[in-house]
């Protein structure tokens, strides 16, 4: 089904290729972080957009589902749900059959809602897990363990030099094309074309500024942000195409950049 897709083949298969040369999953082996966790965020995307595309509420109440385990493995993949939702409002306000985008955005937003809320008695039931109190915390323990005081030049210092480190380890290449098509997809909106990653970007450039700013994080970026990153790759993929199209050539220039980034990375790296 066509519609409930945000890219084409061709998209998707250069966003795998450029994960791949990523220093961040090129040289880092944490299972975790380098597999399962962007797995989940994508997974959670996905649900919510075919959801939203073929207006069935049972794939809204899955992504709710699979919402709250994701957040049993890490509370930052509820950053997965912003993403998902403006993700899903491209093919919301492109879907045929007649029905208000507002109706199915709110039985899209109540599924997940009701998902969410269905694991979240299910395992304070089951497992007497308190959700809101893991979460207090996981942050108040993160926060001792980092030495966060939460100052404002703490938060501005850190989230310079996070998004800064965050970017080295993504790759330079990488990061530019994604941060053009981010303003690509911000100028677009000014013109009300919604279509292909313009909203999905955009949520992909919130969450990274909110992990900058509220993440309570000093460094190791390159592990905790991955799961945004195969994002990150296919805002890149979109933009290599709108500037170069089918050009092959400016698409082996990025990967061989990319591929240089990891060997220098691994060359120079000393933290084993």
């Amino acid at each position: 089904m066509q519609r409930s897709r945000l890219a084409g083949d061709e998209t998707a298969r250069i966003t795998a290729l450029l994960y791949l040369v990523v220093p961040a999953s090129a040289l880092i082996t944490l299972h975790t972080d380098s597999v399962i966790f962007p797995a989940l965020c994508a997974g959670v995307v996905w649900m919510v957009v075919v959801a939203a595309a073929r207006d069935r509420v049972w794939w809204a109440i899955a992504a709710g589902v699979l919402l709250y385990v994701s957040a049993f493995f890490t509370f930052a993949l509820l950053a997965a749900l912003p993403l998902a939702l403006l993700s899903a409002m491209t093919v919301v306000g492109g879907s045929a059959g007649g029905r208000p985008a507002v109706r199915r955005e709110a039985v899209l937003i109540s599924g997940i809602a009701l998902g969410f809320g269905v694991s979240f008695v299910l395992f304070a039931v089951a497992f007497h897990y308190d959700f809101f109190a893991r979460f207090s915390d996981a942050r108040n323990f993160n926060a001792a363990w980092k030495g966060w005081d939460g100052g404002i030049s703490q938060t501005l210092y850190f989230a310079l030099l996070n998004s800064l480190e965050y970017a080295l380890w993504v790759g330079m290449p990488i990061i530019w094309l994604a941060a053009g098509h981010v303003r690509r997809a911000i100028l677009r909106v000014e013109r009300g074309d919604y279509h292909g990653l313009t909203l999905t970007a955009i949520g992909c450039a919130a969450v990274l500024i909110y992990l900058a700013c509220f993440g309570q994080n000093k460094a190791e970026t390159a592990r905790l942000w991955l799961f945004i990153t195969p994002w990150v790759c296919a805002c890149a993929a979109a933009e290599l195409q709108a500037r170069f199209g089918s050009n092959r050539s400016a698409l082996a220039v990025v990967v061989a950049l990319q591929w240089l980034t990891v060997v220098l990375t691994k060359a120079n790296q000393d933290f084993w």
